[in-house]
C-alpha cells in the first residue's frame, strides 16, 4: 500500500486498542507493519462478539479491524531462543517506529 508512510517500518507489540489501532493507522498510511504477538495470540483474540457468541475457531472481527494491513509474528519470548532473539532484533534494527504497550 503506498502512502506518505511508504518507507517507514514498524515494530508493534501493543495489546488491547490504542497501540494496534495506531499501527493500523500507520499501516493505511502505506508503512510496513510487523505485530508480534505471544503465541497464544493477544487478549482480543478470545473476547466474545457484542452478540455474546463465542468467537473461539473464528476470526473476531476486532482482531481484523485493529490489525489489518498489518503482518504478524507469533513468538515465544520467554523462551528466549537464539533464533527467535536473533529474529527480534532484526526487526528492531531495520524498524524507524517500535510501538509497545508497557505491562503495569
Amino acid at each position: 500500500m503506498s502512502g506518505i508512510l511508504e518507507a517507514v517500518k514498524v515494530v508493534s507489540m501493543g495489546q488491547i486498542v490504542a497501540i494496534p489501532a495506531a499501527s493500523s493507522v500507520m499501516a493505511d498510511w502505506g508503512a510496513d507493519v510487523i505485530k508480534l504477538e505471544p503465541l497464544t495470540g493477544e487478549m482480543h483474540r478470545g473476547l466474545r462478539t457484542a452478540q455474546g457468541a463465542e468467537t473461539a475457531g473464528r476470526i473476531n472481527w476486532i482482531i481484523q479491524v485493529l490489525n489489518r494491513n498489518s503482518r504478524g509474528l507469533a513468538i515465544d519470548l520467554k523462551q528466549q531462543r537464539l533464533s527467535w532473539v536473533s529474529t527480534v532484533r532484526r526487526f528492531f534494527s531495520n524498524s524507524a517506529i517500535t510501538a509497545m504497550t508497557s505491562a503495569s
